[in-house]
């Protein structure tokens, strides 16, 4: 695989990489709540369930206990994808990220900042279509 898929994944699946900032939580737990609409897909690794960049997104996709997450499966093959190193620009490896997922020893907070190289769509769904 090597450009990113969209996908409905179910929340349970999927693996924290960061720690995440609680006010920056409670913040998009209620423009969610607000709008009622989730627009940011969650870039999640292929195979491995774990989330690239969307920790919030996940983190709150769980306080407001969905069932469903729309994503984007994505694989570090793809050549239009960059991971950096969010305070330096410098590449930051993502077998990092990964590992981080996978052992739940999670990378500090805004460690990595993915990149595509190519512009992705918006979603637009209905909170109530994740819920079930």
């Amino acid at each position: 695989m090597t450009s990113p898929i969209f996908s409905l994944l179910p929340v349970k699946t999927l693996r924290q990489t960061e720690v995440i900032n609680l006010q920056n939580l409670n913040s998009l737990i209620g423009k969610i709540k607000q709008d009622r609409c989730w627009v940011a897909p969650i870039w999640v690794h292929v195979g491995h369930d774990v989330v690239l960049d969307g920790n919030h997104r996940l983190n709150a996709a769980r306080e407001l206990r969905m069932q469903l997450v729309p994503c984007y499966l994505m694989d570090y093959d793809d050549a239009k994808l960059q991971v950096l190193c969010r305070h330096s620009d410098d590449r930051f490896d993502g077998l990092r990220v990964i590992q981080a997922g996978i052992s739940g020893k999670l990378l500090p907070y805004k460690s990595s900042r993915h990149i595509y190289n190519s512009a992705l769509p918006k979603c637009q769904i209905e909170i109530s279509n994740l819920l079930r």
